[in-house]
């Protein structure tokens, strides 16, 4: 078939589904519109040219089988879109809903989605397709398994695009009288409830099917990977990942006035006034009905919210409109219902003070010792207040959302804390933007370094728990701050930045630069890119020892050139160690894409150069490690996170160096000399990598450097690069003590680094298929995307 092609599930006349059809038709695709009895279809689809109707029960495996074998072979064993449109409404309080009458419902609309996904899924990875899981709005989180569906499907190609709709002029409301059981205990209300069953209870302002299909199927071909919202056509959330992995407590209520006629409630209340001890009960600003008389009343278009298994994506046991869906969010964590602001949608749920205060001392605790940039008591005197700077806001969530990563209590929520602060800092730079005109020049603006630092916190928290190029998008945003506000020239004689400053001041510009500058550095190595920030024009001095920092007590540190050039006085800070050896490894990096930029063999004066400049960065690595094993901070190898990652990142340049040599052509015995010294010292270095991380086993998951595992899949990949031939079949085999070790270590911190959980998917697939390089027997896993070693 020459066109691409699209299935869509429950496409009745009249529906969601139908329009879906219709839309992916005009789109130039060829449709297969499929429903139970396709009689239902109506014949203003099914005489549209490419459109085939298919009878398709999705609750029969059988019916199932027999529609996919059709499809199979009328696109010739291909896919290009699935729609799992086909669902049912249910409307009854959960005291009085038939068991079995809720089941047939999540027989529709829990397993014949997944029985769907399982069945297309050979058609779809052919075609690089992509699944489109039609949810609703008035559940506000997608469900467990469409996130693990996406997690198995798109390194296979498919996209996964969860599409949750709001109010939409459909069919889907129940036809036939609502009739409650006359001992109901909503029996005084069950008109208002029978309206509502009818759909006469939504907004005036419900959406055509036509626009909801035409913005699904536009979200949908504009290449998507995401959970989509819209409410009124306009899109309201854009996340590049579901929030994580949380059930759906979302309560719709109703008006208490609407209560007022249900005795036993009223009683309740009554109760609760005579009680010495009375229940908490707290009101959302519309006035909705307190918590104590929630529980009953659940309500989510396709959403089963106080729900039986966590995968319940598609029941509706309802009281009241869709419409409300964000007006009576409670959360699990929450004391109380929260209402979502208007104009943010992550603000979906309340977190206590108490919340607030851990969320605080996890950053200090487990994030702030690889990422020294904030002053722990100048933080605290303004974290708690109500309304802090916009940039201080932005900073203040930004630690609570890092923060998250650091826990396996928060992690859960620690999505919804980084929308919010992704918003907090997009309203930032939208209000710059504005400003712009009125102050001028780049030079004359003055940029708020909890800013920057938040942007820094976020790009952080990206690499951490989202996507690396989410974290390369937001750091590149912070290092042109850096930029704009100078924090590359803090001490450099004359400048000043209008009033004086203290020396915690001065010390967390410092820190911040010294941090953008290691994150440019690392995300550089890992990617190949060249640096956004340089070391050439750094006038900013080392970062100060931690003490002094947080005591205010006044030192004066060295600048990194004197440093470098071994003129300084050596006594540097823990931070100042793994600047330092972050700043050689980028200098590895840049030494080896001068080398390589023309791509063509290095001979004459470019050899000459190439030789000279490895010789003394081989030299400078070499001090610095020595260095490092003579520091007073080497005995904390074992405990503190920045040391032990430091130790390794010396040791990683020298891995670094012997895949830049391995490049290289040797035109003398000297050369072939260096370059075999080179590969044993980096072999030295990998086993001594594989040593220092067994003392991880000694610092907590959730404390170590975010870029250890890029440091132990280098290591892991040089060793297996070069294993001998007679070895392949062991290190193949998992038996390579020193590679499995390493390989373990990654799948172990998978859980809780996107990093770890890319490498070893990386050599999980390259592995089976590893093959030997014909030029000097070794071992090629393939790209890892760890910092490479010159395969």
């Amino acid at each position: 078939m020459s066109c691409k092609t699209a299935l869509v599930t429950g496409c009745s006349a009249g529906g969601l589904g139908a329009a879906i059809a219709t839309s992916f038709q005009e789109a130039g695709f060829h449709v297969f519109a499929t429903a139970r009895d396709p009689s239902k279809i109506g014949t203003t689809l099914a005489d549209l040219p490419h459109v085939e109707t298919l009878p398709l029960d999705v609750t029969s495996a059988e019916s199932i089988a027999a529609c996919i074998d059709l499809v199979r072979n009328r696109t010739g064993g291909s896919l290009d879109v699935l729609v799992n449109n086909a669902g049912g409404g249910f409307v009854m309080p959960l005291l009085d809903t038939s068991i079995a009458e809720g089941k047939a419902v999540y027989e529709v609309n829990v397993w014949g989605v997944l029985a769907m996904a399982q069945a297309c899924a050979p058609l779809l990875i052919q075609a690089k397709g992509a699944m489109v899981n039609i949810s609703s709005i008035g559940g506000t989180r997608p469900v467990l398994w469409q996130e693990t569906l996406k997690s198995e499907l798109e390194p296979l190609g498919v996209r996964v695009v969860t599409a949750m709709v709001g109010s939409v002029s459909t069919e889907i409301y129940n036809k036939k009288q609502l009739r409650l059981p006359e001992d109901s205990w909503y029996k005084p209300i069950e008109e208002i409830m029978a309206r509502q069953s009818r759909g006469e209870l939504q907004e005036l302002t419900n959406e055509e099917p036509d626009v909801t299909a035409s913005n699904i199927v536009h979200d949908t071909l504009s290449g998507a990977r995401e959970t989509l919202e819209r409410e009124l056509g306009e899109r309201v959330r854009h996340s590049t990942e579901a929030d994580d992995a949380l059930p759906d407590y979302d309560f719709t209520v109703l008006d208490p006035v609407l209560l007022q006629d249900i005795p036993a409630l009223n009683d309740m209340d009554a109760k609760n006034e005579e009680n010495t001890n009375p229940v908490e009960v707290s009101k959302s600003d519309e006035g909705f009905m307190n918590t104590v008389h929630e529980s009953a009343l659940v309500y989510g278009t396709y959403e089963a919210s106080l729900s039986p298994p966590a995968t319940s994506d598609s029941v509706a046991f309802s009281a009241c409109s869709d419409s409300t869906w964000k007006n009576g969010m409670i959360h699990p964590l929450a004391q109380s219902p929260s209402n979502p602001s208007q104009n943010s949608s992550v603000d979906v749920f309340n977190i206590t003070d108490l919340m607030k205060a851990d969320l605080d001392q996890l950053y200090f605790e487990r994030f702030h010792p690889v990422a020294p940039i904030v002053h722990r008591g100048r933080y605290f005197e303004w974290a708690s207040q109500d309304s802090p700077t916009p940039a201080r806001a932005c900073l203040r969530s930004a630690i609570r959302a890092v923060a998250s990563a650091m826990s396996a209590v928060f992690r859960p929520i620690g999505n919804a804390l980084y929308m919010e602060a992704r918003q907090l800092v997009n309203d930032v730079q939208r209000k710059e933007s504005s400003d712009s005109a009125a102050k001028g020049s780049v030079e004359s603006r003055a940029i708020p370094l909890e800013q920057t630092q938040a942007l820094l916190l976020l790009a952080h928290y990206e690499l951490l728990c989202r996507d690396e190029h989410d974290a390369m998008l937001t750091a590149g945003v912070a290092f042109r701050l850096v930029q704009m506000a100078r924090l590359y020239d803090v001490d450099r004689l004359g400048f000043s930045t209008g009033h004086v400053e203290d020396f915690v001041e001065v010390e967390e510009k410092r820190r911040t630069f010294w941090l953008a500058l290691s994150l440019d550095i690392f995300l550089c190595c890992h990617n190949e890119f060249p640096l956004t920030l340089r070391e050439e024009m750094v006038n900013t001095r080392l970062p100060a020892p931690e003490a002094n920092f947080q005591h205010n007590q006044p030192i004066q540190m060295d600048f990194l050139s004197d440093v470098m050039n071994f003129n300084g006085s050596a006594n540097l800070s823990v931070f100042g160690e793994c600047v330092v050896s972050a700043v050689l490894q980028g200098r590895c990096m840049a030494h080896r894409q001068q080398s390589f930029a023309t791509g063509r063999a290095l001979s004459g004066s470019e050899a000459r150069d190439f030789w000279t400049r490895h010789k003394l960065l081989i030299g400078a690595v070499e001090r610095r490690a020595k260095l490092l094993e003579q520091s007073s901070a080497h005995a904390l190898i074992e405990c503190d996170p920045m040391v032990l990652f430091t130790h390794m990142l010396a040791h990683n340049a020298v891995i670094h160096l012997s895949g830049t040599v391995e490049r290289a052509s040797w035109e003398s015995s000297d050369n072939r000399r260096v370059a075999q010294a080179c590969e044993e010292q980096a072999w030295r270095s990998a086993h001594e990598v594989v040593r220092l991380s067994e003392a991880i086993r000694n610092i907590s998951c959730f404390k170590i450097h975010p870029f250890s595992p890029s440091v132990i899949a280098s290591s892991a990949n040089f060793l297996a690069m070069h294993a001998k031939n007679e070895d392949l079949e062991e290190v193949l085999n998992g038996g390579d003590a020193k590679v499995g070790q390493l390989i373990r270590l990654l799948q172990n911190l998978e859980p809780v680094s996107n990093l770890a959980r890319n490498f070893v998917r990386g050599l999980n697939k390259n592995v089976p298929n590893s093959e030997l390089d014909a030029r000097n027997n070794t071992l090629v896993l393939g790209q890892s995307n760890a910092w490479d070693c010159g395969n």
